[in-house]
């Protein structure tokens, strides 16, 4: 019959084992805090990377409604104004996504350094 293995001994050997240094813990909080300040800065900087595409992505948005409200003649106008009020969102969103594309890739490259770097 098979016997159930008792664990609790090899459990209280391997802990009595442990004996971790206060030093450790110190050396493990600062590393920690290190990191921590690092990954917050990249995610602060891509914020505000974003946070200012957006906004220009808005401004030129609002500028390109602006012209496309404004009253015509003809109605064929309104037409042309409707595709070329389309034709500069594409072009716009085109660069903006870009440029976000470049923020995140950005910090994506200085996310790895930091892991990287904390492992030597």
């Amino acid at each position: 019959m098979n016997r159930i293995q008792e664990f609790s001994k090899l459990y209280t050997d391997t802990v009595m084992n442990f004996v971790p240094s206060p030093d450790n813990f110190g050396e493990s909080f600062r590393k920690s805090a290190e990191m921590g300040e690092k990954i917050s800065m990249i995610a602060v900087k891509a914020a505000q990377g974003s946070v200012e595409i957006a906004n220009k992505w808005a401004v030129e948005t609002l500028e390109h409604v602006g012209e496309a409200a404004r009253a015509k003649d003809e109605a064929a106008d309104y037409a042309k104004v409707a595709g070329d009020f389309a034709t500069k969102s594409v072009e716009s969103a085109t660069g903006h996504i870009a440029g976000l594309v470049e923020v995140a890739k950005e910090a994506q490259v200085e996310t790895a350094e930091a892991v990287l770097s904390s492992k030597s």
